[in-house]
Formats: structure tokens, C-alpha cells, sequence
């Protein structure tokens, strides 16, 4: 029998409590956090001007995107808010993150960014995360997709088993050969899918965001374009779009799977075959994405 809605709550507040007296230097420091942000908040306000939230698939060049503008001046690049999805997962636990970590940006532009993943992980739905953004003050919003969504599902593949995510520029990138299994393939802690659902999935939240987030307000990347042969290209737009002045900088990371699909997926007539007919075709015939 399901059990009544007082009584998930105490067992949630129990869990939290039990948590929390485990761990009581980081219940500390979110209360400084949170407690500085007030402070600080109140006199910077007036000359911040705003926050930006950069949503996307993941494994679509953030990392190295990232990279570039943690280093860029009027810009407090905070990373991802995956941590704080992966332990505490309600949405109201992540937007009270991200306000206590506001202050950072110092009267400059704060800067953060999550996945879909990240937000599944949590059990926050997108669309409702995307609504509560601007209430945080959050009023840029940078959309980053990489077009060919099989190449997205590749890279995580083969990061996942060697547990390498990123490689800095003289590392030398493994080859391996995959097997997809595309009937139930699973990614991250969703259920399993099939492979053209996970593709009508990624292709859903990507109209989501361009549907509910003002175009004035947001910058449309995309890997292919803007990261693949040379991330300054969408530092650089970040920059223009946030009235920023871009430095000469370097890039300090370097793809991860730079091989082609014949190289990489051993059943890749299988992959074929399933997305045939389908608006994703295209993408198993790439001879590199």
C-alpha cells in the first residue's frame, strides 16, 4: 500500500536529518553560503547584470566550452549543478543552490549549467526548471545541442567504460569498439529505451527550451558549428552575447572519441537499420561527426 503524503515527508525530512548530522561542515558552509549571498546580494544587485544558465545533453563540447570561459574576466563560471542534483534531487534544494552561490559573480555575470540527465537524476522536469530560472534573477540562457544525437549516445558509451570524460590536449584518446543495444539501450539512471525513442528524446528537449526561452534572451549553439573545429568560435559568441570583451586565449582540452563510427560501433548495420526511415537516419552515416 502507497504510503500517505505526511508520512513520505517525515521519512524524507529523517533521511535529510540523518544526512545532514553525518555531514555537518558542508551544513555548515551552505548556511555561510547562503548567509553571504544575502549580504553580498543586496550590494552588488544593482550592478550585476544577471545570470546565465547553459542547458544541454551533455557530451556535446560543455567541458571544453567551459574551459574558455572560467578563465574569461566579468564571468564567474560556476560549472555544473550535478553534485547537488545527484544527492539531494528536488528542485527546490537545486534553485536554493544556485541562489547562494549568486554572489559569486562579484557584480559580474554568474554562470551555471546542468544537463537533462542531471535534471532526471534530481526527479525536477525540465520545463519546470526552466520556469523557475528567471525568478532567480537568471535572465540569459545559453542552449548547447549536438546534432547528431548518436554520436552524443557514442562519446557517453565510451566514457563510461573507461571512465575517462575529458582529455587534455597531449592525451591520446583509447579506441574501443561498442556494442549498442538498440531495443534497450540504457544512458545514465533513465529506464531503458530504444534508440529512436532516445533520439525523439533529446530532439523533444531542444523544442522545449526554444519554445519557453525568449529568443532575445537565449544563444543557440551547436557542436558541429560552433565547438567541433574550434571551441573559440563559441567563446566567442558567448562573449559577444553577454557584452563581454573575448581574451586570446587557448584551448586546453581535446575530443574524446575523434574516430569514426565504423571504427567505433561493431554493429553499427544494426544502428543503421533501426533509425532507417526515421528523421535520424543521417546520423549513422557520418563518416566523422
Amino acid at each position: 500500500m502507497a504510503k500517505a503524503p505526511l508520512t513520505k515527508r517525515l521519512d524524507a525530512a529523517l533521511r535529510r536529518l540523518r544526512y545532514e548530522s553525518r555531514h555537518p561542515g558542508e551544513v555548515m558552509a551552505r548556511w555561510a553560503a547562503r548567509a553571504l549571498a544575502e549580504l553580498l546580494g543586496r550590494r552588488l544587485a544593482v550592478r550585476a547584470p544577471g545570470n546565465v544558465m547553459m542547458l544541454h545533453m551533455g557530451r556535446s563540447g560543455s567541458k571544453v566550452l567551459g574551459n574558455l570561459l572560467e578563465r574569461q574576466r566579468g564571468l564567474h563560471w560556476d560549472w555544473e549543478i550535478y553534485p547537488h542534483a545527484e544527492r539531494r534531487g528536488r528542485q527546490g534544494e537545486l534553485i536554493e543552490y544556485l541562489r547562494a552561490r549568486m554572489y559569486l559573480g562579484a557584480g559580474g555575470w554568474y554562470a551555471s549549467e546542468t544537463t537533462f540527465g542531471q535534471l532526471d537524476m534530481a526527479g525536477v522536469a525540465l520545463g519546470d526548471f526552466v520556469d523557475a530560472l528567471p525568478g532567480l534573477g537568471f535572465n540569459r540562457y545559453i542552449v548547447l545541442e549536438r546534432r547528431n544525437h548518436l554520436r552524443v549516445l557514442v562519446s557517453y558509451l565510451v566514457a563510461r567504460r573507461f571512465a575517462v570524460w575529458h582529455y587534455r590536449n597531449r592525451e591520446a584518446p583509447r579506441l574501443t569498439r561498442l556494442h549498442i543495444d538498440c531495443e534497450r539501450l540504457v544512458v545514465g539512471a533513465a529506464p531503458p529505451a530504444s534508440l529512436v525513442d532516445y533520439m525523439h528524446k533529446f530532439r523533444g528537449r531542444f523544442q522545449l527550451l526554444r519554445e519557453r526561452l525568449p529568443a532575445a534572451q537565449r544563444l543557440d549553439l551547436n557542436y558541429e558549428d560552433d565547438i567541433e573545429a574550434d571551441p573559440r568560435r563559441a567563446y566567442e559568441r558567448v562573449c559577444r552575447f553577454l557584452a563581454l570583451q573575448p581574451l586570446e586565449i587557448d584551448v586546453r582540452l581535446s575530443r574524446t572519441t575523434p574516430f569514426a563510427l565504423e571504427q567505433l560501433v561493431d554493429n553499427l548495420d544494426e544502428v543503421r537499420a533501426a533509425l532507417a526511415g526515421t528523421e535520424f537516419e543521417w546520423m549513422a552515416w557520418e563518416e566523422r561527426a
